[in-house]
């Protein structure tokens, strides 16, 4: 036996964020710089993953990182430097561009 689901439940809209007439365009990353692997960081076998949380203003300029997650031997550094050189479109909302919270990460693995 299916149960029937109950027709008077509806969602919920949130009609104030997102009208439903608004045109929304969603956050595009067009490149993503590679971060270097430091010699030091081979050397002493330093793996692993350095975590981003970036933010931008709605004319895609980063206006803050902050590190979540880091490596040591100037791996988290070369992560920054490189999420420095990221290239995006922001959201858009009715034409109108909008500032944005991301996080990206850069894996650094030895083969």
């Amino acid at each position: 036996d299916l149960e029937t689901p109950n027709s008077d439940v509806q969602p919920k809209l949130d009609t104030k964020a997102n009208p439903p007439d608004s045109t929304i365009k969603p956050f595009m990353i067009i490149s993503q710089p590679r971060a270097a692997y430091t010699n030091d960081a081979r050397i002493n076998n330093e793996n692993g993953v350095v975590r981003l949380r970036l933010t931008a203003s709605e004319n895609g300029h980063i206006t803050e990182i902050i590190v979540q997650k880091t490596l040591k031997y100037g791996l988290a550094r070369n992560a920054i430097l490189a999420a420095m050189r990221m290239k995006f479109l922001p959201p858009e909302i009715n034409d109108k561009p909008k500032p944005i919270a991301k996080t990206v990460e850069y894996r650094f693995f030895l083969y």
